[in-house]
């Protein structure tokens, strides 16, 4: 909801606001590494199926969408950006086509995954060396000097990935041990308020000087600059999170059947509904402006995209119940010789 917002918001010319809107792309990087937390990689072989799992999981869709219906539409309705090229860096996720530009984040989810396994050694390592009663202080120092020897490698080597979104992934994957660790020296409450109280500062200072002056700086004053508004929105995102987190904890949503069929349903379709919205947005197919009424062309865009994606979903479905059946049938054939 938060994506598509963004989007429509930006393509309504209501910039400022559609920027704040992405947000939505940090939050669900958080939300992502938390959850694969609770994941255990205690040998080789589940490291290795959970990325390939995973990298089937987000690409077939990816690839069903591309080849099917967002590469040929603008191959009809706008050739010139078909070309050799183009399509080679969509097909390998290291590029993408105008209209279609937010699929810049598949990149990321794989890339995610791929580091997943590390993590989990990463934070075994850490628990079993680290935190001990003599070194309280190890377990963060360690993650601190992480992150930023991630952020110095990324703008070192020109990186395709923006430090301070993966940094949304590693802090998300490592705050629940970070939350035992905080409680366990009853500090939790002052490091949460510093922390909101940073957010709120570097976020004032990025809408002064990014929306109110909108200041162009080059040199080391724009890689400054870019740090700070790109952490800002970092901290806005898992600010969000550990609000509602704190929040809504303790509520027992199995009470709230409602809730849970929309979370239910979000669940299932949100990636495929995320593919396909763009095109619908800032697109070739674009319906914002098509008509006089604001609220009719967003109804549009958000219908078109509702039926496009569950549209997707089902396609996906059958060709993997097409693929686990192959499988099946091998496995018996190996199983009779």
């Amino acid at each position: 909801m938060f994506v598509i917002n963004c989007h429509i918001m930006e393509q309504c010319g209501y910039i400022t606001m559609g920027n704040y809107f992405s947000v939505g792309v940090q939050i669900f990087l958080f939300i992502s590494g938390w959850l694969y937390s609770t994941k255990k990689f205690e040998s080789a072989d589940i490291k290795i199926k959970f990325v390939v799992k995973n990298y089937c999981k987000i690409l077939l869709d990816y690839y069903v969408y591309c080849s099917l219906f967002a590469l040929p539409i603008y191959y009809i309705l706008k050739p010139e950006t078909i070309t050799v090229g183009s399509i080679l860096r969509v097909l390998t996720c290291s590029g993408t086509i105008g209209g279609i530009h937010h699929l810049w984040y598949i990149p990321y989810l794989l890339f995610c995954y791929l580091i997943t396994p590390a993590l989990y050694d990463v934070g075994i390592g850490l628990e079993v060396k680290l935190w001990g009663e003599k070194s309280r202080k190890g377990y963060f120092t360690v993650l601190l000097l992480m992150a930023l020897l991630v952020q110095i490698l990324m703008y070192a080597f020109n990186s395709y990935f923006i430090a301070a979104w993966i940094f949304c992934y590693v802090a998300g994957y490592y705050f629940n041990s970070i939350l035992e660790k905080l409680k366990s020296n009853n500090i939790v409450n002052v490091v949460t308020i510093i922390f909101f109280l940073t957010t709120i500062l570097a976020n004032i200072l990025k809408y002064y000087f990014k929306y109110y002056l909108q200041i162009n700086v080059i040199g080391v004053r724009l890689t400054l600059f870019t740090l700070l508004y790109n952490y800002a929105q970092a901290f806005l995102g898992i600010s969000i999170i550990v609000i509602v987190y704190f929040a809504l904890r303790h509520v027992e949503w199995k009470k709230h059947r409602g809730v849970m069929n929309v979370l239910e349903f979000t669940d299932k379709y949100s990636y495929d509904i995320y593919l396909t919205h763009m095109i619908y947005v800032k697109g070739v197919l674009s319906v914002i402006g098509i008509t006089k009424s604001f609220g009719l062309n967003v109804f549009m865009a958000i219908f078109l995209s509702l039926v496009s994606g569950t549209i997707l979903h089902i396609i996906c479905c059958i060709l993997r119940n097409i693929n686990q059946k192959k499988w099946e049938k091998r496995n018996e054939k190996k199983q009779i010789y």
